[in-house]
């Protein structure tokens, strides 16, 4: 999902969700691992906060900020006020996920960070669902401006934080709520009534296996193994390794992991 590029509203054809599933506790852990990882990337090291960034020291370190996280149909331009009220803008429609990644993001940088949320994971983005007021503050005028949107996320705290943050933050969305959405894009593909799951795979981005594997739920999916240590997967090159083609490999995973589920790929399938 694109966050700062302008596209034409399209209405996806989705299929409606019951509820947005809510993310196991155990995620809060691996999210918190990518988001030092990240962190650790944009600051130059472990465990270096937003006096890392030469950039937001220019700002006074008292400095109080607040940002809105929005959906908005408005070609063109990202608004911002000139008291340190950010808007930072979703153009496309889409599947939300992402909210544990980005809590995490600002929580490492400044656990006094504000961060009130308006979507949950699993719900679909539209544009033009909420009507809003908002009033755009310039050094010399005051100018208010009505426009459709979907409130995403409200954040305030230290501006230094949320402007060190807030990259970290947007990646992580724009990754996980694209992730989401095809997901739910590629299960409103399948024909009715077929009992066809849709799974994942291993082909995540590295660092981002357990987050990926959580969007893809998020947008109506289901998750296959988490990794080569949890479940078998013989593949061709494996049978031209293994004595006695697929029969021999079921026997032999048998006796390396009994309790393990086994699958073998094939070629052609159908519902």
């Amino acid at each position: 999902m694109q966050i700062s590029t302008c596209v034409t509203s399209v209405e996806p054809p989705f299929e409606k969700m019951s509820e947005a599933p809510a993310p196991p506790e155990s995620l809060r852990s691996e999210a918190a691992r990518s988001v030092r990882a990240a962190l650790a990337e944009d600051l130059g090291g472990e465990g270096k906060g937003t006096e890392a960034d030469i950039t937001a020291l220019l700002v006074p370190e008292g400095a109080i900020a607040s940002a809105t996280v929005i959906t908005r149909l408005e070609h063109g331009v990202v608004f911002k006020s000139h008291l340190n009220n950010v808007t930072l803008i979703c153009r496309e429609p889409g599947v939300f996920c992402g909210s544990l990644w980005a809590e995490e993001t600002f929580r490492a940088l400044d656990p006094e960070v504000r961060l009130v949320w308006h979507v949950k994971d699993g719900e679909e983005v539209k544009e033009n669902q909420v009507i809003a007021f908002l009033f755009l503050l310039f050094p010399h005028n005051r100018i208010s401006k009505y426009f459709y949107l979907q409130l995403l996320l409200d954040l305030s705290g230290r501006a230094r934080s949320l402007l060190s943050g807030e990259r970290t933050a947007l990646n992580f969305l724009q990754t996980l709520c694209g992730t989401a959405t095809q997901t739910r894009l590629l299960r409103s593909a399948l024909p009715p009534g077929c009992n066809t799951l849709l799974l994942d795979t291993r082909k995540t981005l590295p660092g981002l296996r357990s987050a990926q594997k959580w969007a893809v739920k998020c947008g109506g999916g289901e998750n296959h193994r988490t990794g080569l240590f949890d479940a078998f997967l013989v593949k061709e090159n494996h049978l031209a390794a293994i004595e006695g083609g697929i029969a021999g490999a079921v026997r032999r995973a048998r006796e390396v992991a009994p309790g393990n589920k086994v699958e073998i790929e094939v070629r052609r399938g159908g519902c």
